[in-house]
């Protein structure tokens, strides 16, 4: 994956697993090229494992997240 743009008629499959009661995820990654989905979990940031657990998935993208979206948009009235 690695920054590519992904082809035409790609697939991602976010899946929620449950392992001994606690909550995973894995994802899978099909280009239309691949016969088969192609498991990726271990590229997604902050998972370093297959499955990864769910609190690790969910914090890959705490950069991204914003406290007051109103003031960043300039919609604040």
């Amino acid at each position: 994956l690695a920054g590519i743009i992904p082809n035409y008629n790609t697939l991602v499959v976010i899946e929620l697993v449950a392992r001994n009661g606690k909550p995973f995820v894995q994802v899978h990654f099909k280009d239309n090229t691949l016969d088969s989905l192609k498991d990726v979990t271990e590229s997604v940031r902050g998972c370093g494992s297959t499955p990864c657990p769910l609190d690790q998935f969910l914090s890959c993208c705490n950069d991204y997240v914003i406290e007051d979206p109103k003031t960043i948009c300039g919609t604040q009235s």
